[in-house]
């Protein structure tokens, strides 16, 4: 696990993924939730972020003394995901999702996962299991392959 960075500067490269991330949090919240975890993500709560493909995993310390796990899944895509292809996991209390909610932790999990997307947005593309290393699909090797048939 890796410590949560803070983004510094006005000019940071990922402005949209993580207005976008955050969007998304306010979309899987009720608004207490949102607030509290937002407050939580200030706060330095987030005690460790690992953004693996296919999921983003966290430690936030909430009022027990040991921190919860809060992760957010996602199904394999391009760019930012919807909220039907994202799933949010706690082992916290409050992790029923009461009305299809996320609980106050993986909340604040967004919000540092937002400021991590503000300074490298190419993690978007590794949480949901793009690799910059894979090859694109190019048709002009097919298009070759049809003038040698004629």
């Amino acid at each position: 696990m890796s410590r949560p960075r803070k983004p510094f500067g006005a000019q940071q490269p990922g402005r949209l993924p993580a207005t976008m991330m955050k969007v998304l949090a306010a979309e899987m919240s009720d608004p207490q939730r949102l607030r509290r975890g937002k407050q939580y993500s200030k706060d330095g709560s987030v005690l460790d972020i690992v953004v693996d493909r296919g999921v983003v995993t966290c430690e936030v310390q909430g009022t027990r003394s040991t921190p919860y796990i809060a992760a957010l899944e996602v199904t394999p895509g391009d760019g930012m995901p919807l909220r039907r292809d994202v799933r949010a996991v706690c082992n916290c209390p409050d992790d029923n999702n009461w009305d299809d909610h996320a609980c106050k932790h993986v909340i604040a999990a967004m919000f540092v996962f937002a400021d991590e997307l503000l300074m490298e947005p190419g993690l978007l593309d590794a949480w949901r299991g793009r690799d910059e290393t894979e090859p694109n699909h190019d048709t002009s090797a097919d298009d070759d392959h049809d003038d040698d048939e004629v």
